[in-house]
């Protein structure tokens, strides 16, 4: 009868008075944790026969029980596997952003200062203090690297006290995009109406892998809102780290 019951899928309608509560007992044995919250949810007599019988009450909570430790252990390991993801994203987001800023240093700053297509106002109105950036991020690369490297071990990636030991730094963006704003591309701009300059911005493109100088400018801009969204993410799965992940 247990065995008919399972085949023809009559699990569920077989939880009334007709029904030999042994054999009820006996089918709850059978089923699988997912399908005891369904019938709690739809069968009334079942949920009256959970409160009448200790013993079948016993049986009910004990087997959900063991859902809510097969779902924990889920999330955590969910936790863990997007805590890794969020790691590389961080580690891999944060690699890209300092190459271009190096890049544009290398390929657009120092060249136009050498060949005097720029004075050093004009460089500092342009590229305003994108050194210091590269310099910075380089150092929070290398915490971030330390912090991804644990994550692999205990399924945090503790980079709370990272971003609030590198707080004070995030300040300096105030003066690149005050920059950037008011006199950055009004700047160069101005410069691109000489022929040299704009030849110049022309062939660098190429190496700077199809991208204009105005793409490593702004490329600050959009960092720190990168930043927030990746955090937003790691709140969601930070564990212990939440609290000062939130903060």
């Amino acid at each position: 009868l247990i065995v008919w019951f399972k085949r023809s899928n009559q699990e569920f309608t077989c939880f009334n008075n007709g029904v030999p509560i042994e054999i009820q007992i006996e089918i709850m044995n059978y089923m699988t944790e997912k399908e005891l919250v369904y019938l709690s949810m739809t069968n009334k007599f079942f949920n009256a026969l959970v409160h009448r019988n200790q013993f079948v009450n016993d049986l009910f909570w004990t087997k959900i029980q063991g859902l809510k430790t097969k779902l924990a252990s889920a999330d955590r390991l969910k936790a863990i596997k997007m805590t890794r993801l969020l790691s590389k994203e961080f580690l891999d987001t944060e690699k890209t952003y300092i190459d271009m800023l190096q890049e544009t240093v290398t390929l657009f700053k120092n060249p136009m200062l050498e060949q005097r297509l720029i004075s050093v106002q004009e460089s500092n109105d342009i590229f305003s203090n994108i050194e210091t950036l590269v310099a910075v991020h380089k150092e929070f690369e290398i915490d971030l690297k330390r912090a991804a490297e644990l994550s692999e071990e205990t399924g945090v990636f503790r980079v709370g006290g990272i971003l609030e030991k590198y707080a004070p730094y995030w300040n300096m963006y105030r003066t690149t995009i005050r920059n950037y704003n008011e006199n950055a591309i009004r700047v160069l701009n101005g410069k691109k109406e000489d022929k040299k300059v704009a030849k110049f911005l022309q062939e660098q493109k190429v190496k700077f892998r199809g991208m204009d100088l105005e793409s490593g400018l702004v490329a600050p801009m959009r960092r720190l809102p990168r930043y927030a969204l990746l955090v937003r993410e790691l709140v969601r799965y930070g564990g212990e780290e939440e609290e000062k992940l939130a903060e």
